[in-house]
């Protein structure tokens, strides 16, 4: 597989890794180029979480901020000092929140 070809995979499935080659394909993406769905345990983006249950991003992330358990934030610091924050969501803690989902 080409890096082109990784890359694309990986914008499409909505994941930015480290990991290359076939580990990446095999862990995230199904055969024919979709996302594969998260594994039970596994911990899923806002973003993901918000298009499942049809609510903006923001909103999700509003929602789980005083959380502590099941939840996990990344900071990085981007260029000029800008910090972001990437929100991890556990499938336990999201079913707590919204049980009627069908998550």
């Amino acid at each position: 597989m080409t890096k082109a070809e990784l890359q694309k995979l990986r914008k499409r499935a909505g994941v930015k890794l480290v990991a290359e080659g076939d580990d990446f394909v095999r862990r995230f993406v199904l055969k024919d180029g979709r996302p594969r769905a998260p594994k039970h345990g596994d911990y899923v983006k806002a973003q993901w979480l918000a298009e499942k249950i049809g609510m903006h991003r923001d909103t999700i992330t509003r929602m789980f901020e005083k959380e502590r358990d099941g939840i996990i934030r990344r900071t990085t610091q981007g260029k000029n000092r800008r910090v972001y924050t990437t929100t991890w969501i556990s499938l336990k803690a999201a079913r707590r929140k919204f049980p009627d989902a069908g998550i």
